[in-house]
This record gives C-alpha cells, structure tokens and sequence, in this order.
C-alpha cells in the first residue's frame, strides 16, 4: 500500500474509533443518563476523562505518524521528554498542595480524625449537584450557618470530659454533616436528657474505625451507654473483616491507589470539567405532578400541602433490590455484625449498656412514600442496567418493594438474636417527611436541621421509656 494512502487509512480508523466511543454512551438508556454522574446529560466523570484522554493519544500518534520520517526519532523523545516534565511538575504540585492546604483529616495512634482544636464556620448551601442533570431544579433547603468545633483528641465536641454518661459512635450522620454544632442529633439529644455526651462520630468512618475509636478513645470516659449509630449508605462496604484503616491500606498496591485517589490536582481537574461541561437546568421551576417519578427528581413530598423535595442518587436504588440471603452473606454486612459483636463485647465486658441505631439512606427513607407514582416499567427500566433477567416490571416492582427494608430488618434481627438494644429512625423520618417537615436536605444526602431533632426526640422517648 502506497505511503500515502497508509496515512490515509489511519487517519480514517482513528477517526472512526474516537467517533464510536463518543457516540456509544448517547445510546444509554436516557433515564439511567439523565440521573447518573453525567457530562453533557450523556457521560459519567470517568468516560468523558477517558474519551479526552483517547482523543490525546489520538492526537500524539498522528503527530508522530504523519510528517518526516527521519524527524520521528526527535519527535518520540520530545513527547516522552514533555510527559516526564509534566508527571514530575504534577507531582511537585500535588505534594505542595498538600503542605499548604490544611487537612481535613488526620490520625493520631492509627485513628482517623478531625485536626484537634479547631474551630470553623461557614455556610452549607444546598444546592443541585452539578455532576447531576435535572430536568426542573427547586430550590433546596435554605443555607445552614454552622459552626464546627473540634476538640482536643480530634472529634466534634465543645469541650473534652475525663468520663462521661453516653458516648457516640458513627459516620457523618453521628457527627452531624452540613449543621451547626447545637443543631445535630447528639447535641439535641444531650439537652432534651440533661446527660454528659461525648461524640466519637467521625465524618467517612465505617464499622472498623468504629471499633477501633472506641478502643482508642471511647473506653476510658467509662460511658454508662454507647450508641453506635449504623448508617445504611457505607457502614456496608465492609471487606469482611475487621482491620484497620491503615492495615487496609499498607500493600503497595492500595497505598498508590488511596494516593491517587487523594490526588489534589485529580479532583481540582475533575470539578473543572464538571464545571465546564455538565448541564443543570437551575431554573427553579416545579415538576409536573402527571410526570414520571424517574423524570423529575427531586420528588415532592407530600403531593399537596406543605410540600418539601428531595433528590437522591438513583445507583443506590439499586441496593435495595438485593434479597435477604445475598445480603446476608456479603463482605459488608459480615464486617457490620463482626463490629456490632465485638463493640458489644466490650461494653459487657466493662458493664456499659449497648445500642445500635440505624440510619437509613435517602432512597430507602423516600421510595415507599412515592411508590404510587413510579411506573413499574420505568423502575425495571432502571433496574436492568445493572441486574439482569429481570421478571416484567409489575413483578420487579413488587419484588423491589418486598427488599427495601432487608438490611435494617437483617440488623435488627442480629441485634435481637445477640440482646442488643436496636432502635430505627427510619419510621420518624419518614412520618417528619409526609407531614411536610423536611428531615433530609433537598439535594445533599444527609439530615436537615429538623431530621437531627426528630431523631434526637426519638431517642429521647425510647431510652427515657426503657429506665
């Protein structure tokens, strides 16, 4: 084949290959598009930096491909020469960063927590997420001034006690993300019952760190009671056993893998693109009443009256579908019964009353109450992009509905099984959210102001009933 026409040809392929891969996602299913991490309502984060990157190869190669011969040794060592450049210069940027920038985390003792005697402020803004495309876009929950005050071990209390009478253990939803000190559940709860409280709660902690924070710190205050709240969203992403965080990540292979994926410039480059390329309608306008559930997230709650929206990621649907048996023998739900039992051991071991409390995610708090207006269809629609040979979706529906509630139900029985204190928040929020009260955000996933204080009124009632 003739020089020329070699070009030729390998132009037209690279062409052709780039043109697939950019077309291919447009034939998504438009629902699952429309509520994924979306660019463009058609690609996720991950493809659209992939395409970018296929299209610079693209580009490298023809630039070395196309030209003088004799000038394409030059070329490859100037490419190579720039790449070098560029990982290096990227490399020195990141750890800069991470001198400058003050962490957001730290550990002490192999403990993961906030950087001890902090004091912040600032604003929550509950605004739609940009990696998300709406078709109608109301305005969230009104913005929350807070306060965020950080003790001296490196946890949200106003003031460290040498014992103290309930101790708190969780994620964000113990600690209290997006509100103010005064305003989350522990706080709440210690005022309405007069008791000392110290919160151990610790924003993307897990099962593990759970069990390790409590040996670490939580033992020593000598608690009458410990609260160990479990949260349905990561508590079971567990890997079936209990170690901790920096076991987890001391193979080479997960510490390059948590080093990337701490990157600072990564993610600074990645809400760039969001920025740049994502499409919101931020227009304010309310949905249809008559249109698909599916289509118009946030759902308004209840219909008519004092109405409130809520939005959720459409993925953790998914989850739910999952039957009793599957859930049981996951990695996840073994590492939450492994902390659960061995948290509980403790606390009989130095006589200190034990309780679980579950925390429900959004979708699982929001499906049941909007059930009526999902179309069977549209939900198995949803569905199958994940999980396959799907019966029709009338059966699917039922189904779906049947499993929702599996993994509080498969704690609360483990918990009964073990005698263990087990006390839901999921039928309080979700009698807050159809009177019009809005217990979780609109657009971020945690609770609002008003779903920390049903929360703290609940645990009020039941532990003052239980004396």
């Amino acid at each position: 084949m003739p020089e020329k026409q070699k070009k030729i040809f390998f132009i037209t392929i690279l062409v052709i290959i780039n043109t697939v891969c950019w077309i291919i996602p447009s034939r998504v299913n438009y629902l699952v598009a429309q509520q994924r991490d979306v660019l463009l309502t058609r690609y996720s984060v991950d493809h659209f930096s992939a395409l970018l990157f296929l299209f610079i190869l693209s580009c490298a190669f023809l630039y070395l491909y196309l030209g003088d011969k004799n000038k394409r040794r030059d070329k490859i060592f100037g490419i190579i020469s720039i790449s070098i450049g560029l990982f290096i210069g990227t490399i020195v940027i990141d750890i800069a960063a991470r001198i400058i920038k003050t962490p957001r985390y730290v550990q002490t003792n192999n403990i993961y927590h906030r950087p001890p005697g902090q004091k912040l402020a600032g604003v929550f803004k509950d605004n739609p997420i940009t990696e998300y495309s709406y078709p109608y876009t109301p305005k969230g929950y009104p913005d929350v001034p807070y306060t965020l005050t950080i003790d001296e071990l490196g946890f949200r209390n106003k003031k460290k006690y040498k014992n103290c009478e309930v101790l708190v253990l969780g994620d964000s939803f113990a600690e209290g993300s997006s509100v103010s000190d005064d305003q989350s559940w522990p706080s709440l709860y210690a005022k309405k019952s007069g008791k000392e409280l110290y919160n151990l709660g610790m924003s993307g902690g897990n099962p593990s760190t759970y069990v390790e924070t409590f040996e670490k710190f939580g033992i020593s205050l000598s608690p009458k009671l410990v609260c160990c709240m479990i949260y349905e969203g990561n508590d079971f992403k567990g890997k079936g056993e209990l170690v901790t965080r920096i076991k987890k990540e001391s193979s080479i292979k997960n510490r390059i893998r948590a080093y990337i994926k701490s990157f600072y410039l990564r993610y600074t480059l990645k809400r760039i693109l969001i920025h740049i390329f994502s499409i919101n309608n931020r227009n304010d306008k309310v949905p249809p009443a008559n249109e698909n559930i599916f289509s118009w997230l946030p759902a308004m709650i209840p219909e008519t009256g004092n109405s409130k929206y809520y939005a959720f990621e459409l993925r953790k649907i998914i989850k739910h579908y999952d039957d009793k048996e599957s859930f049981k023998v996951s990695k996840g739900c073994i590492t939450a019964f492994l902390a659960i039992k061995k948290l509980s051991g403790i606390c009989k071991k130095n006589k200190m009353d034990f309780l679980v409390v579950y925390a429900p995610e959004k979708s699982h708090a929001i499906m049941p109450l909007i059930k009526e207006r999902i179309e069977a269809e549209k939900l198995r629609d949803y569905l199958s992009f994940k999980i396959k040979n799907l019966p029709a979706g009338e059966e699917t529906k039922k189904k779906f509905y049947e499993n929702i509630e599996n993994k509080e139900d498969i704690i609360r029985e483990y918990c009964l099984q073990n005698n263990i204190t087990f006390i839901s928040t999921t039928g309080v929020l979700r009698d807050a959210i159809t009177k019009g009260i809005q217990a979780y955000f609109t657009y971020d996933q945690h609770w609002s102001p008003e779903g920390h204080e049903a929360v703290a009124e609940l645990l009020h009632q039941r532990l003052n009933r239980s004396k």
